[in-house]
């Protein structure tokens, strides 16, 4: 076993995709290393509490305020004793705390889920989104990061303004879910078609795509909706839903801790986003055995296959989505040609092993110098 101390900083605030990558390598690398991997958070909410579950040692620095004194101290101390070699930070915010205390003892790797995502919707949520993005930025490049991104797709999109740090792509993996642990939720019994879309509801994972697809008078009798997840856009969603008089055709759950029931046991899982980086609904989607109809964007369009393992079709397109929902309904050989190649393709491609091995293999060379 590899001799590394392994900390991750991350704010704790949600719990989505980049949380799942968290504490999936937290796993995968605690299985690889002599000291066992710590969490540090700003908020102590769901994924402190998950990584508890998985006896990680979590510190919670209790950040109240957008830059909390006490936090930045708590944060001070954690770091001062100088136990850690490598800090694997995730997001704007975590990454601006690390710039304010960091004294460069450890070596750090920033990733980079694609909080360009949030760069979607009016003026003022893009201006927000453009400040994060700089303030980001500027931080990474005060603590010197090493910049893992999830995609090639997002490394083009940053390479300028991350340009004279050191750059790298380390697509997610997964501890492929036990689809015999789940099972169908009770709200799966009135539809005879069941699909999905779960994950953060931002204007940029195009759920209202999905929304407007359910009007296609041509879909299967009986098809239905169910919207997993909450987010900032929740309620322009369900009035959208109305306005379109698709209200019946579509249910919103809000955040559900048993998400994988609703993905393992939909005939469909739906991800008309307008940009993804490399989301963890995907891969555990394709895992799970259910076939997977998304935009050709980012990095759904950089894994996937169209009419190979998945299903992409135009973004903001709710009729070509419609039309190949129903191709997939109607064809069930093109049905279980999918799921079998996109099962494949995760087994092969997206372990947690092997994204876990990539990482400490790039911790490895970046504290090659340091004396042991």
């Amino acid at each position: 076993m590899q001799q590394l101390r392994w900390a991750v900083l991350a704010t704790g605030e949600i719990f989505g995709g980049a949380e799942r990558q968290i504490l999936t390598l937290l796993g995968a690398v605690r299985a690889q290393l002599r000291d066992a991997p710590e969490l540090l958070i700003l908020h102590d909410r769901e994924l402190g509490a998950r990584a508890r579950d998985m006896g990680v040692r979590v510190h919670a620095l209790g950040a109240e305020r957008l830059i909390d004194t006490s936090s930045r101290r708590r944060l001070s101390q954690a770091l001062a004793a100088g136990r850690f070699d490598i800090i694997n930070v995730h997001g704007y915010r975590a990454t601006a705390y690390l710039a304010l205390v960091s004294r460069g003892r450890s070596r750090i790797i920033k990733t980079d889920h694609g909080s360009v995502e949030a760069g979607a919707g009016d003026l003022r949520n893009r201006a927000k989104a453009a400040c994060y993005r700089w303030l980001e930025t500027r931080a990474a490049h005060r603590i010197a990061a090493t910049m893992v991104y999830v995609t090639r797709d997002l490394q083009a999109m940053n390479a300028s303004n991350n340009a004279g740090l050191r750059q790298t792509v380390i697509y997610n993996g997964i501890l492929p879910p036990d689809r015999t642990t789940t099972k169908a939720p009770a709200e799966y019994a009135a539809h005879p078609l069941n699909l999905v879309v779960a994950g953060r509801l931002e204007t940029i994972k195009g759920v209202d795509i999905a929304i407007r697809a359910m009007a296609d008078a041509e879909l299967p009798t009986g098809t239905h909706l169910h919207v997993i997840g909450w987010g900032p856009a929740d309620h322009d969603l369900q009035r959208l839903a109305q306005e379109i008089a698709v209200t019946p055709r579509v249910s919103f759950h809000g955040f559900r801790d048993n998400a994988y029931d609703y993905i393992a046991h939909a005939d469909i899982v739906l991800m008309p986003s307008r940009h993804e980086g490399l989301p963890y609904t995907l891969l555990e989607a394709l895992a799970l055995g259910t076939p997977v109809i998304g935009s050709r964007v980012g990095g759904l369009a950089e894994v996937l296959s169209s009419e190979h393992n998945a299903v992409l079709v135009p973004a903001e397109n709710a009729a070509a989505l419609a039309a190949a929902v129903r191709r997939v309904c109607r064809e069930p050989a093109f049905r279980r040609s999918l799921v079998q190649q996109g099962q494949r393709l995760v087994a092969e491609q997206f372990t947690a092993q092997g994204m876990a091995s990539r990482y400490l293999a790039l911790a490895a060379d970046l504290t090659s110098d340091r004396p042991r």
